[in-house]
């Protein structure tokens, strides 16, 4: 093992040239931005960069997701780009490991450990703002579960963004996982709002938690992630169905293929809109209400 495994961060090679020799520097080291070098095999994490971003821009401001995960958030695995903006004329070498952009900066800055950064929110204003950080809103959805679920009272603060209600008022702090978010926000944006996440059922002393739960209609949905298919955990699944239908659930199953195939994903609406409606009949039927009521009223 060569010296350089020593070297576990941003470096430039006059800091390092009494101790390696420049051809294996630039063996086993990138470049990140300007003169400021990584180690190859620390390419991979981001925060490494965000710190390599810094070290060529003390003064600098980083924005965005290199903002969050640096105040300590957990991040999902969206696939983004430190993003840090500067006042200085060089602003913007290119680079494929990291964004550096001229743009000035929010009145409301924090430090942390000696360095410049956005707020939470400016952060999250700037990832649903600046094309660098485009996403889908159900991906945006996703984010803000996932970030309110670490800190709760966020809430308050990206309430003050105009920009950031509809994201608030889609949002939904007991989301679970991404693929949860996604899948809810897709119902609410087809008119089916009365989902709730993780709704539990009692049945014969036993308990259950549904992803997703319209309980006035009894139809379930459940993330099927790729844990669900060894055999074990699904002859779980199949007993788990299997009683929830004995109490009078509907649940659909969904993975990540039909996610991804919009058709498939709207057939299954369409068949949880048809359900809705039978049963809100049935409903009707049994406890006569002063005026009829369509499947999408509840």
């Amino acid at each position: 093992m060569g010296d350089y495994l020593f070297f576990r961060h941003p470096v430039r090679y006059r800091e390092v040239a009494a101790e390696i020799s420049k051809k294996e520097f630039y063996r086993h080291f990138t470049k990140v931005i300007g003169n400021v070098y990584l180690r190859n095999d620390l390419l991979s994490k981001r925060h490494n960069l965000s710190l390599a971003l810094l070290k060529r821009y003390p003064d600098g401001v980083l924005r965005g997701f290199a903002a969050l995960q640096y105040r300590g958030y957990e991040l999902l695995d969206e696939n983004w780009k430190p993003i840090i903006t500067v006042s200085s004329q060089d602003g913007k070498p290119k680079n494929d490991l990291v964004k550096v952009i001229r743009r000035k900066n929010p009145d409301e800055l924090q430090k942390v450990k000696g360095y410049s950064l956005v707020t939470d929110a400016q952060a999250l204003v700037d990832i649903v703002s600046m094309p660098e950080t485009a996403m889908k809103f159900e991906e945006q959805v996703a984010l803000l579960d996932h970030l309110l679920r670490q800190n709760p009272y966020l809430r308050t603060e990206l309430g003050k963004h105009e920009c950031l209600k509809e994201l608030l008022e889609y949002s939904n702090i007991f989301a679970e996982s991404r693929p949860e978010s996604i899948v809810r926000v897709r119902l609410q944006k087809a008119g089916m709002g009365t989902f709730v996440t993780q709704f539990r059922v009692e049945y014969q002393e036993r308990r259950y938690f549904l992803d997703l739960a319209d309980p006035y209609s009894f139809v379930g949905i459940e993330y099927q992630g790729i844990w669900h298919f060894n055999s074990k955990q699904r002859a779980d699944d199949i007993d788990r169905k299997n009683d929830l239908a004995d109490a009078g659930w509907t649940v659909f199953e969904i993975s990540a293929e039909t996610l991804h195939d919009k058709k498939r994903f709207a057939d299954i609406c369409q068949r949880i809109k048809n359900i809705r409606k039978a049963r809100m009949a049935e409903r009707q039927r049994r406890l006569p209400l002063s005026r009829p009521l369509n499947g999408d009223e509840f």
